[in-house]
């Protein structure tokens, strides 16, 4: 079952254990959030989206999930059908254009109209969305990526609040909280280090590009 974004938020707490109180509520939620977004970065949410053609059309509405700023068309394929031994041609993205047509409207502009009752497939990405009822996330190892990576930016807060406790005029008391803080980057580290999120390699994703019929770089309306 997958975890929603409470139960990820408390698994979190359950890592930190902050019984001094330094992260607040919202420091966590915010925290959680990041790692979804790094796990995102690193293990982006795949969707499909499937058009019927009509003998005419070239252009098709992309779904509000296509995110501009991130989203990637990976794979368009045509003619696609699941029943068939083998999968339609793989279309060259060259052959395609990317139309915002208001800001955050994209429709994908081919250069040919998929015949009638014949369907044609995009796969792209886009970010997580995990919320009080849902997750897109499909996998424990995934949860757990984003559990520890947001483990370790609240052991940073802790770190960064611990050494800013001690009072100065005690020697004592300011070793103290610097050897809490130096623990609790330690934690940081570590979790860091599980989450898998540390380092993300440079993915190359084949992005279609938003060009002007003249090949200017942008398109701000589309018939």
């Amino acid at each position: 079952m997958r975890r929603t974004l409470e139960e990820l938020s408390s698994e979190v707490s359950g890592l930190i254990k902050d019984g001094d109180g330094y992260v607040n509520t919202d420091e966590l939620a915010a925290a959680v959030q990041r790692g979804i977004a790094r796990l995102s970065e690193a293990h982006p949410r795949k969707i499909i989206k499937d058009w019927t053609g009509d003998g005419s059309a070239k252009v098709f509405d992309m779904p509000t999930t296509y995110e501009g700023d991130f989203s990637n068309i990976l794979r368009v394929i045509y003619p696609f059908d699941a029943t068939a031994v083998t999968l339609g041609e793989d279309i060259e993205l060259s052959r395609l254009t990317l139309v915002e047509t208001t800001e955050g409207i994209f429709k994908l502009r081919c250069d040919f109209a998929p015949a009638s009752a014949k369907t044609l497939r995009a796969l792209f990405t886009a970010h997580h969305a995990v919320t009080a009822g849902s997750s897109t996330i499909t996998t424990v190892a995934h949860e757990d990526s984003v559990i520890h990576w947001a483990a370790a930016e609240c052991l940073r807060i802790m770190a960064a609040k611990a050494i800013a406790v001690g009072d100065s005029t005690i020697g004592a008391d300011t070793v103290i909280y610097q050897s809490r803080s130096s623990q609790y980057k330690s934690l940081a580290d570590f979790y860091e280090e599980q989450s898998g999120l540390n380092q993300i390699p440079a993915f190359i994703f084949n992005r279609v590009s938003v060009l002007m019929p003249d090949g200017s770089p942008y398109l701000t309306h589309a018939n």
